[in-house]
């Protein structure tokens, strides 16, 4: 990912290796940043693993959570994602926020003003949207939607177009997508390093 341009990383998880490792050989390659996952935000190894990186300059935030909330599985409720993000920026001092469903935020509003800035999944194709001009199209719709709901700064953490697997994926499409993407105004993050 260093070799392809790459300045920054997004994680998921803070367990073992990815908590422990991954920072400090992300610091020592260059990366400029990291935002640390915490996949579920009553893990407190997870937690722990994070309060330990917050002293390291490239730890510039944390995503607490992702997709707990989504459907009828959820994983963890409204309030013990609340208090997690509450406890880990009192305990790091550093800025935090949770990735749930983009409709999710407007299912728990709460949602829009918990995190310092907003961390939400937008995927066009699971809102059946996978030509690649319609799905910018989309995306730049919801960004805009969600930028102008709140006074929040609105990175989107997975956006993405399958190469494969229905009629109208490919990876022409899926990269013709992204170029797209990357000439509008919307922040996002590329998803993903690894499949």
């Amino acid at each position: 990912l260093k070799k392809a341009g790459f300045n920054g990383l997004v994680t998921y998880g803070s367990s073992g290796v990815m908590g422990k490792v991954l920072p400090t050989l992300a610091q020592s390659l260059g990366y400029q940043g990291i935002i640390m996952g915490i996949w579920n935000p009553a893990n407190e190894n997870e937690l722990n693993n994070a309060r330990k990186a917050s002293n390291l300059p490239i730890v510039m935030g944390y995503g607490v959570g992702n997709e707990g909330l989504y459907g009828n599985k959820e994983r963890y409720t409204v309030p013990e994602l609340c208090a997690a993000l509450s406890d880990l920026r009192a305990g790091t001092g550093k800025p935090v926020s949770t990735s749930e469903e983009i409709d999710d935020y407007f299912v728990h509003p709460e949602l829009l003003f918990v995190g310092d800035w907003l961390f939400p999944i937008a995927h066009p194709y699971w809102h059946s949207t996978k030509y690649p001009l319609d799905a910018v199209e989309w995306q730049t719709t919801r960004y805009n939607d969600m930028a102008g709901s709140v006074d929040r700064f609105v990175l989107f953490k997975e956006v993405g177009l399958p190469s494969s697997g229905a009629y109208g994926l490919s990876e022409t499409n899926h990269d013709l997508y992204y170029r797209e993407l990357a000439k509008t105004d919307v922040r996002f993050v590329y998803f993903e390093g690894f499949d």
